[in-house]
Parts: structure tokens; C-alpha cells; sequence
């Protein structure tokens, strides 16, 4: 049995094991060598929720009329606007030949051809590419990613894939 069909039957007996999981209740098995490192988006949310406030306090300090229905409506969808975006945590998904992440509401890729390096700083993991876009920056402070770990594993792909690696320790 080649390597590339044994590939294709893993896949094949993963997939059927994952819908039987499901069907039962348990968890779901990831692909081998597969990593999901996920952040917490705290900035937007704070933000949505302090123009919310600024509406309310707009519609009832700043105007004369009374706060009408439409004005309610419109900081509840604020705040549950923020809400949603509080729940939806971004993450950083490393593959053994791709790195995937979650860009403007869309889910981004970029193999190993178009990463041009990794660069290290403490608490930010910048990732250096020639696809369309700019570089990919995950940082403990914006988005709560756990950036040790996310170092660790793109060292290894890092050295799997002989891609440079640029740390800068301040």
C-alpha cells in the first residue's frame, strides 16, 4: 500500500469515525498533526458596547424628545451585535502544509510556498507571507491568543519547512 492511499483510507476511516462520534454525542477527532490554538476577541465588543452607551446617553441627555422604540431597538443590536462578536473567537489553525486563520469574517489560508518568515516578539506571532493581503499578526494583548504554544508549534513547521525565523526577545 503506497503512502498516498494510505492517506486516503486514514482520511476515509477518520471521516466515518467522526460521523459515528457525532451521531453518539462525543467530541469529534481532529486531523492528525493538526493544531487549533483559539484567541478571545475582547476590542470590538468593548468598543460596540461604549457606542451603545454613547447612543443611550445621546437619545436621552442630548435631545429633547423622549427615547422612542427605534432607539432602543438600535443599542440592543449593539450590544448584541457585540455579543456575537465576544462569542465567535478567532483562531489560528497550523496544519502539517497549511496555516489557516480567521481574517475579516472569512477563513484564510497560505501554504508553505507563500510563507516568507515567522517573526517572534513576546506576547506577538507575525506571520510573513506573498499571498494576497497583509502580514498575519496574533498578539496576547488584542486578541488573547496563547502565543507561547502558537510559537512553539511554528518553530517546528518552521523547521519542517525550512522557513526563516526572525525572534526579537526586548
Amino acid at each position: 500500500m503506497s503512502r498516498r492511499s494510505f492517506e486516503r483510507a486514514v482520511r476515509k476511516n477518520s471521516k466515518q469515525l467522526n460521523q459515528q462520534r457525532k451521531k453518539s454525542g462525543q467530541s469529534v477527532v481532529g486531523n492528525p498533526g493538526e493544531n487549533i490554538y483559539k484567541g478571545r476577541s475582547l476590542l470590538f465588543p468593548i468598543f460596540l458596547i461604549g457606542l451603545a452607551f454613547l447612543y443611550l446617553f445621546m437619545s436621552t441627555f442630548l435631545v429633547q424628545a423622549p427615547m422612542t422604540t427605534w432607539d432602543w431597538v438600535t443599542m440592543l443590536l449593539y450590544v448584541l451585535l457585540a455579543v456575537i462578536f465576544m462569542l465567535r473567537r478567532p483562531y489560528i489553525k497550523i496544519s502539517s502544509n497549511r496555516i489557516i486563520t480567521t481574517k475579516g469574517n472569512r477563513e484564510r489560508s497560505i501554504g508553505v510556498d507563500d510563507i516568507i518568515k515567522f517573526r517572534f516578539e513576546p506576547g506577538t506571532v507575525v506571520i510573513e507571507h506573498n499571498s494576497r493581503g497583509k502580514r498575519w499578526v496574533f498578539t496576547k494583548l488584542l486578541n488573547r491568543y496563547d502565543t507561547e504554544a502558537i510559537t512553539e508549534r511554528l518553530m517546528q513547521f518552521a523547521k519542517a519547512h525550512q522557513i526563516t525565523v526572525e525572534t526579537i526577545d526586548k
